[in-house]
């Protein structure tokens, strides 16, 4: 059922690495703070609608999350993607609180919360382009077309749906998350025929996650951040910022007192995610603080990064880079 799992953001990764390297008074750390938590608070909405999903027929749907995909020059996101022989299914996830309100008149979102008004995205059209995007790259692909349906599901518990006036519009594409369940049946109640067989299905099921192209992201330039304000060295996981020396085979901390014989390879993973998604050895010596190439040589092999070049033209990969 499930054809591309649910993975923690890159761009969480990547914000918690950054968090962890820099000091505590820095200027843009409550910032990032920010960004971090709202990406938390997007990933937990997805994953919570889990549940719901587990009562659907694990023969019938295939299940895609977080796609990424190119059309043309642009690319576009899928929250969550059912396949069925029969129909679609888009997916667009808000894990919002406070009280949305579809404006009829001029056609906005508004959310009151905390007692702040504030205009928001309309979530429909946002899934209408989506499923647009996704219907276009279909074409590209020589399929065959079949019913698409999109939906918008709020997730927070919290969360209070309004609309101005009545409008069949919203009614039928927005819900509630424990309403997901009954929404995919009704669309099953209509969508009878199977435009497409399962050998087609599987022939999308490999397009689809050869064409899931993960986001980059140059995290130091988004936040104006230089590399040399970020800390080095092999941070210990119990101090935070404070830097472990090496001991024979092993890091020890001056403050815990503790010794982890692996603590290079969070540091190593957080060179990868902060800074750049190639290293030679020189470079990770530089980030680890610690001037044995053979040592370093050591560490990134027991990690099995992928590797081109030999010897001194050595060129390690990032993990991420098909996250």
């Amino acid at each position: 059922m499930i054809a591309k799992k649910r993975k923690i953001p890159l761009k969480i990764l990547i914000l918690e690495a950054l968090l962890r390297r820099l000091p505590t008074d820095h200027r843009k750390r409550q910032l990032i703070e920010q960004e971090l938590t709202r990406r938390y608070a997007g990933y937990y909405g997805e994953e919570s609608i889990d549940y719901y999903l587990s009562f659907l027929n694990e023969k019938k749907y295939l299940v895609f999350h977080q796609l990424r995909m190119a059309r043309s020059q642009f690319f576009f996101q899928i929250d969550t993607l059912l396949v069925s022989s029969n129909f679609t299914l888009l997916l667009e996830i808000k894990n919002i609180s406070g009280t949305i309100t579809f404006d009829n008149t001029f056609d906005q979102v508004t959310r009151v919360y905390k007692g702040a008004e504030e205009r928001m995205i309309n979530p429909i059209l946002q899934v209408k382009r989506q499923q647009l995007q996704y219907q276009q790259w279909l074409d590209g692909q020589q399929l065959t077309k079949q019913p698409m349906e999109h939906l918008v599901v709020y997730c927070n518990p919290t969360a209070i749906l309004k609309m101005t006036s009545y409008n069949p519009e919203v009614k039928k594409r927005i819900c509630h998350s424990e309403q997901l369940y009954e929404r995919i049946q009704a669309f099953e109640s209509i969508y009878k025929e199977e435009p497409i067989d399962k050998k087609e299905i599987k022939r999308l099921k490999r397009l689809l996650i050869k064409n899931h192209e993960p986001e980059k992201y140059e995290i130091l330039k988004s936040f104006s951040i230089e590399s040399e304000e970020i800390i080095k060295g092999v941070l210990c996981p119990d101090c935070s910022h404070t830097a472990m020396k090496r001991k024979r085979q092993s890091w020890h901390c001056p403050v815990c007192k503790i010794n982890i014989k692996a603590a290079y390879k969070q540091a190593i993973l957080d060179y990868f995610l902060i800074i750049k998604d190639t290293a030679i050895n020189e470079d990770i010596r530089n980030f680890l603080n610690l001037n044995f190439p053979q040592s370093i040589f050591n560490f990134l092999s027991n990690m099995n990064f992928s590797v081109s070049g030999k010897t001194k033209g050595r060129v390690y990969h990032s993990p991420f880079i098909d996250y």
